[in-house]
């Protein structure tokens, strides 16, 4: 059909808690050149993009996740980055069953392709995504509900691209993508994080 669209949704789901001091403004900045690089390069596609920071108010009460509903507006997007604000973030683990609950149940996802781009440098919480790392909530209840997002996330076909701001997180995406290929998820892949290059930090030939 010569007058077909693909549609789109990106959403770039990112750990802006302390330990992340150095890189959240560079990680940030680089997801918004890679949205409009997509645009640019890929005019016959049709775009939205979103934004969500999460956080750890499992072991920070004051600490709170947010997010910016998918569009096509850049300048919603530069004043959502640009005045978020970094929060502590506790113990090393951190709140990934917020940032992925927001992601199924506040994004507004249109029929079409939908990718979850996560950039972090540390686990979730629950043991057997913290392993050894420091994490203050090791119940079970972290586990399962983690599990239970990445299933969700396979079977609405959303695709996850998980991006390590360091070599601490890859065990934990490691063990979301066993999840998420055994309940016959569409795609998810594991790369580095690479803070000068957009097009390696998330693979455009993908799209």
């Amino acid at each position: 059909n010569p007058d077909y669209i693909e549609k789109i949704d990106i959403i770039y789901l990112i750990d802006s808690t302390g330990s992340m001091r150095e890189e959240l403004k560079n990680a940030t900045k680089l997801s918004i050149n890679n949205a409009k690089y997509n645009r640019k390069n890929y005019p016959n596609i049709d775009f939205q993009f979103g934004f969500i920071y999460y956080n750890d108010p499992i072991d920070v009460p004051t600490d709170f996740n947010d997010f910016l509903q998918l569009t096509e507006d850049f300048t919603k997007i530069q004043n959502f980055c640009d005045n978020w604000k970094m929060q502590g973030g506790g113990d090393l683990a951190e709140d990934w069953v917020g940032g992925y609950d927001i992601a199924l149940n506040k994004i507004k996802w249109r029929e079409g392709r939908r990718l979850i781009i996560h950039i972090c440098d540390s686990p979730a919480h629950g043991p057997l995504f913290s392993k050894d790392c420091d994490d203050n909530h090791k119940e079970k209840k972290y586990e399962i509900d983690l599990i239970n997002k990445i299933k969700e996330c396979a079977k609405k076909n959303i695709e996850i691209i998980g991006v390590c701001c360091g070599y601490i997180p890859k065990d934990c995406f490691l063990e979301c993508k066993k999840i998420y290929d055994k309940n016959y998820g569409k795609n998810f892949t594991i790369n580095e994080y690479d803070r000068d290059n957009i097009k390696n930090l998330i693979p455009i030939k993908n799209i």
